[in-house]
């Protein structure tokens, strides 16, 4: 009855009109609860004082004793107060929670409305369904959104409130509410930072690395992809470029150890169907994007102790074998990456796109990834394009390429020769000279 109840509102806020309406209603919900709570809060303190005072002590009259005892039995015990707060805040989070996942419109007005804040009190509630909805809610809100991004940023208890939750994350947890609360505050840490440097930073200095890079040691897939993905947000930066200190930690902290392990794990695991495997897939997707924004223009030392962990030839076995375009993305933004600036790593890099290209030739997929890595890869410049060009057995895989009867591959091969002769006198000379 309550998600039927939930998708009825939901779908009445199609209309502009109605949207507001009930925004503001479930806002007010919120605060109801809220305002009753710190009543309830302020009625329990002053009963505990007037008892700790004496009055109502062992020596007082018995009827004062035991109007003490009703009035904090009135108010209720830690779990009750939690359970009966979250009642009404439990119902509300949970829809604005559906709003701002299904309708990203609404996101302006309940953050309009004064939900977030309220929002943002409730991921201490003591009811794990309240907190379980508000964290969705919070995630939900932030996701492409600076203003949310801003007033979540702005609010020092709100970030404490998060990373403290995920601190107390363990790899055997048994518990899958606790799980699932660890992968929502990553998932509401991963929005809220990125492309917000200011907020990369406020996390940092509240020490969210160590336990985001902990939480790759659970089993949970979901909450290992929400992890990876938070780790690649945080490193990525925004548009002026990649937060070094940000690389730095994460790296210190053994990101690259558990974001290759992760990968190999699930690649043992072989191929498959259904969500559980589509999931697998996108936590090695997430994994490849953190490891391409820990080697986005860091340093040469960096770039080798990320390909000493073995991450290139993970990388070109999900190139090969996963068939999403964001993971061809993801490992060929990763291998360009490694290999920008890094005399070994463009030379094995080369090496093992060359070879593995001459060996899937007539696998098409296969081959057109291959090339759009090739091509990435040739775009850093001279370094890479000499690598490329001298590898044996090159130029044949091209130019069987370029013949190929399938249009993708053609295209895809045109895009390496492109980037392979661009201002290199060189590699034009060579690819002249061989039929190109």
């Amino acid at each position: 009855a309550r998600k039927f109840a939930e998708g009825t509102l939901v779908r009445l806020s199609l209309e502009a009109s109605n949207q507001s309406t009930i925004i503001l209603k479930l806002v007010g919900m919120l605060r109801d609860s809220d305002e009753a709570h710190h009543h309830q809060q302020q009625h329990a303190d002053g009963a505990e004082g007037t008892h700790g005072e004496g009055a109502h002590g062992e020596d007082s009259p018995p009827q004062n004793r035991r109007a003490s005892r009703e009035s904090r039995d009135a108010v209720g015990s830690d779990k009750d107060k939690g359970q009966g707060m979250g009642q009404g805040a439990d119902q509300a989070a949970a829809v604005l929670a559906t709003l701002a996942r299904e309708l990203p419109e609404s996101r302006s007005g309940i953050l309009e409305a004064g939900g977030v804040p309220l929002l943002i009190e409730l991921i201490n509630s003591k009811s794990a369904a309240t907190e379980e909805h508000a964290l969705s809610a919070i995630a939900e809100l932030a996701h492409n959104n600076p203003k949310v991004q801003l007033v979540i940023g702005s609010d020092a208890a709100g970030i404490s409130a998060l990373v403290a939750i995920i601190a107390t994350s363990s790899s055997s947890s048994k518990d899958d509410a606790a799980v699932q609360h660890w992968s929502l505050a990553a998932r509401a840490i991963a929005n809220l930072v990125d492309g917000h440097r200011d907020n990369q930073v406020r996390f940092n200095m509240e020490g969210a690395i160590p336990p985001i890079v902990a939480l790759l040691s659970c089993a949970h897939t979901e909450l290992r992809t929400n992890a990876a993905r938070a780790m690649a947000v945080m490193a990525r930066g925004d548009a002026k470029g990649p937060n070094l200190e940000n690389q730095a930690t994460l790296i210190r902290c053994g990101a690259v150890t558990l974001l290759c392990s992760t990968i190999k794990e699930y690649v043992a695991l072989g191929s498959g169907h259904g969500e559980a495997h589509d999931q697998k897939v996108l936590a090695q997707e997430a994994c490849a994007a953190a490891l391409w924004a820990l080697a986005l223009e860091s340093n040469s030392s960096t770039k080798a102790v990320i390909a000493k962990a073995g991450s290139i030839g993970l990388l070109l076995n999900q190139l090969i074998a996963l068939t999403t375009e964001q993971s061809a993305e993801n490992a060929s933004g990763a291998l360009a990456a490694l290999a920008e600036r890094n005399v070994e790593n463009v030379k094995q890099i080369s090496h093992v796109l060359v070879s593995a290209l001459a060996a899937q030739m007539g696998k098409n997929g296969r081959v057109v990834r291959l090339l759009g890595a090739m091509a990435l890869l040739c775009s850093n410049g001279k370094l890479a394009q000499d690598a490329v060009s001298a590898e044996p057995g090159f130029y044949g895989s091209i130019v069987q390429c370029l013949k190929a009867t399938a249009k993708e591959v053609q295209v895809q091969a045109a895009r390496v020769v492109l980037a392979l002769g661009t201002s290199n006198a060189t590699t034009q000379s060579y690819i002249g000279q061989n039929g190109c």
